[in-house]
């Protein structure tokens, strides 16, 4: 039993409160198109600016826009980004309860249907194998996997040689 919401007319009050009438204050801007804006593209751990990515990383530089921890990104409203990418970050989270919580905050922050890709490297020597430490993680944080590439060889971080980087859609900066 609503009632639809009455329009605001030209001469009409203007509904900002400021007094003036609607023409004279807010209705050009309400008649134009919503701006489009590029979705925004977070790379955690990154150490390079690059174009579209907005860089977080724990330790302040010129490249890095967001200086925080990458397990805590209450500075953004939920459904921020439409991509993350984690470079190097999430080997360095205790697997029993800080790496959950990090990908929590991912996937809060990520807008429906984005994607969190994330590499990583040899862990304690290549004894843990962290598609068994990770993967649960991710699955309890509410995130969903597309695709898990696993790097069977002594893994030192070489952008050109990584295969998720050369073989996956995404631009990685």
């Amino acid at each position: 039993n609503s009632t639809p919401a009455k329009k605001t007319g030209r001469n009409d009050l203007c509904p900002c409160g400021s007094g003036k009438k609607y023409k004279q204050c807010c209705l050009l801007q309400d008649s134009q198109p919503e701006a489009t804006s590029e979705p925004r593209k977070l790379h955690i751990g990154g150490q390079v600016k690059s174009e579209g990515w907005e860089v977080l990383n724990a330790n302040p530089a010129p490249y890095v826009d967001h200086v925080c921890n990458a397990n805590n990104l209450s500075r953004f409203a939920d459904n921020t980004f439409a991509e993350i990418y984690a470079s190097h970050v999430a080997e360095h989270f205790d697997y029993n309860g800080e790496l959950g919580q990090a990908l929590k905050e991912w996937n809060r922050v990520l807008k429906p249907g984005g994607h969190v890709a994330f590499e990583v490297g040899e862990v304690h020597a290549g004894k843990t194998r962290l598609e068994e430490a990770i993967l649960p993680c991710g699955l309890a944080a509410g995130l969903t996997p597309r695709l898990i590439v696993i790097n069977d060889q002594n893994f030192h971080h070489n952008r050109s040689n990584s295969p998720f980087c050369s073989d996956c859609r995404y631009s990685i900066p």
